[in-house]
């Protein structure tokens, strides 16, 4: 805060705070601003941007990162969460009990009591954003969500079946890639 209100005094004073990157890259590194390795890894990534100056090769080119952009994503969200400031959404659509959950940066999915796993968009609030894989004959009771699009699930039907979730903005493509079996009980 006290950046922000030196930045008003001057031109001078404005100029020199917008343009110390290495001001606003130290005050991401402090304790009470750190993110997990993960998102502060995916926040880097969307705040990179890449230098290019005109009538240069390519060798003179190199990327920029807005750490005062950082900084203030950062700020609002530990202001939001020191005053309980959430965004809650509930997401119906089970018949039965959740026995597990999932999760990564853009779904969440669930198993169910119901015999069947939901994917649910946590990037949208349309209805249309679910998606409800079928083809357990018993309860969900484990999932397991690897980073790209694979997704394990195991049942009370001794099965593990292995999951390819192909989710696209246009379309999606969800497929069981095999099925096994070999277990005699849950």
């Amino acid at each position: 805060m006290s950046l922000v209100k030196a930045s008003v005094v001057c031109k001078y004073w404005h100029n020199l705070i917008e343009s110390s990157w290495t001001c606003w890259k130290r005050l991401c590194f402090l304790p009470q601003w750190q993110l997990s390795p993960q998102s502060s890894k995916e926040q880097l990534d969307r705040f990179i941007i890449q230098d290019v100056k005109e009538n240069e090769d390519e060798a003179n080119n190199h990327l920029a990162v807005l750490w005062k952009a950082i900084f203030i994503e950062r700020f609002k969200l530990r202001r939001a969460w020191l005053k309980g400031r959430c965004h809650v959404r509930t997401f119906e659509g089970h018949s039965g009990g959740i026995s597990c959950v999932q999760f990564d940066g853009s779904r969440i999915v669930s198993g169910s009591h119901d015999k069947t796993i939901r994917v649910w968009n946590i990037k949208t609030n349309s209805k249309w954003s679910v998606l409800t894989l079928t083809g357990h004959s018993g309860e969900v009771r484990c999932l397991h969500l690897e980073g790209g699009n694979r997704l394990v699930s195991g049942s009370t039907d001794s099965t593990i079946k292995v999951w390819v979730l192909d989710i696209q903005k246009e379309w999606s493509s969800i497929d069981c890639r095999v099925t096994m079996v070999g277990h005699t009980d849950t």
